[in-house]
């Protein structure tokens, strides 16, 4: 513990925590280069991957901007902006991408006298493998951001939402309909029953 003391001193540099599961036990990891709070995270082949939120109290609108760790390396490298700004968002990682999931979210327009443009429902994408985002349509169609999302054996799952953390029921993600359904709960001698299918 003291070498990660010592060379965060040296670099002069802020550092945040994180866990290290080799260890198990906190030390201390590069910055973000971008601050943020209210921002997408998610895990693929072994990097961090961070994406929209807010990077200042006092702005009421998202960021666009996203971020790759490389835990070898303790450093944060930037990556293309996402097409949109967004916070307040849950990530993913489903089939090998970054999926980013947030019902409202606002066009980045490069003609700064027009307002930015409101859109909803759909996810940005971003492929590791190509460095680019995309755009999947429709994605989360319900009022109301999702908490969390997870990926359980290649299928999608959220069970909460930014308002309420257990909606007392889990859904599933149907690729081939584009929408979230009620997953159905087992039923125990014509009861219902607390275990899903």
């Amino acid at each position: 513990m003291t070498s990660i003391l010592s060379r965060a001193r040296v670099r002069e540099e802020p550092r945040s925590p994180h866990h290290s599961h080799d260890f198990l036990m906190w030390s201390r990891c590069a910055a973000l280069e971008t601050p943020r709070s209210d921002f997408a995270c998610a895990v693929c082949d072994g990097k961090v991957y961070v994406a929209g939120g807010q990077s200042t109290i006092a702005s009421a609108r998202g960021v666009s901007t996203a971020e790759v760790y490389d835990l070898v390396a303790d450093v944060w490298h930037h990556l293309p902006n996402m097409n949109t700004t967004r916070y307040k968002c849950v990530g993913v990682t489903w089939q090998g991408k970054i999926h980013v999931v947030r019902v409202f979210a606002e066009w980045l327009d490069s003609d700064k006298a027009s307002l930015f443009i409101t859109e909803r429902s759909f996810a940005e994408v971003f492929d590791p493998n190509t460095g680019c985002w995309e755009l999947m349509v429709k994605m989360w169609q319900l009022d109301v951001p999702p908490r969390q999302i997870v990926d359980v054996e290649g299928k999608l799952f959220s069970s909460g939402d930014c308002l309420k953390a257990w909606k007392g029921r889990i859904e599933a993600y149907d690729v081939n309909l584009n929408m979230w359904n009620e997953v159905e709960r087992l039923h125990s001698r014509g009861r219902k029953s607390s275990s899903y299918t």
